[in-house]
C-alpha cells in the first residue's frame, strides 16, 4: 500500500467521523429542544395555576378581581391597586406565552388555550379600562399584538365575557 492509498483511507475515515458528530449533535440538539419545550410548558401551566389559586382560595381577591373586570367604580383604592397588580402580573405572563409563541416553543394545544382564555379576560371592561391606563408599561411589540386582539376581541364579543356578578 502506498501513501496515496493510505492518505485516502485517512481522509474516509475522518469524514466518516465528521459525519458520525454532526449526528450525534443533532441528536443533542433535538432532546435539548424537546426539554425546552416541556420546561415552557410546565413554567407556563405553573404559573397560570398560581394566578387561578389566588383567586380561588381567597374569597376576598375573588370578590375584588370580579368587582374590577365589572369596572366597578365602587372599588376602594387599596381594591383597585390590588386588582391592576394582578392585571400586570397577568399581562407579564402573556407576554411570555407571547415570547415563547415567537420563538417556536409552544404547542398548538398550549396556543389555542392562551389565546382564548387572554380574549375573554379581553373582553371584560375592567380589563380594557386597565390597559388604556397602564399599557405603555408592557413592550411595544406585545402592546401593539395586544391592541390587535383588542380589536378582535371587541368585534367578536361585543359586551365583554360573561362573569358572574358580585
Amino acid at each position: 500500500m502506498d501513501w496515496q492509498a493510505i492518505g485516502a483511507i485517512g481522509e474516509i475515515l475522518g469524514a466518516a467521523g465528521v459525519i458520525i458528530t454532526l449526528a450525534f449533535l443533532a441528536h443533542q440538539i433535538k432532546h435539548t429542544r424537546k426539554a425546552t419545550l416541556q420546561a415552557t410548558r410546565h413554567s407556563i401551566g405553573t404559573r397560570g395555576a398560581a394566578m387561578v389559586d389566588m383567586l380561588v382560595t381567597d374569597s376576598d381577591t375573588t370578590r375584588i378581581f370580579l368587582r374590577g373586570v365589572a369596572a366597578d367604580p365602587s372599588l376602594e383604592p387599596h381594591e383597585l391597586f390590588r386588582f391592576r397588580s394582578f392585571l400586570i402580573r397577568q399581562a407579564w405572563g402573556w407576554q411570555n406565552i407571547w415570547e415563547q409563541e415567537q420563538e417556536g416553543l409552544l404547542s398548538q394545544g398550549s396556543l389555542e388555550s392562551a389565546r382564548a382564555s387572554r380574549r375573554d379576560m379581553m373582553g371584560a371592561l375592567g380589563w380594557q379600562a386597565w390597559f388604556e391606563l397602564r399599557k405603555h408599561w408592557l413592550g411595544s411589540d406585545f402592546r401593539a399584538f395586544l391592541e390587535s386582539e383588542l380589536e378582535h376581541v371587541n368585534r367578536y364579543k361585543p359586551g365583554g365575557v360573561d362573569l358572574p356578578q358580585t
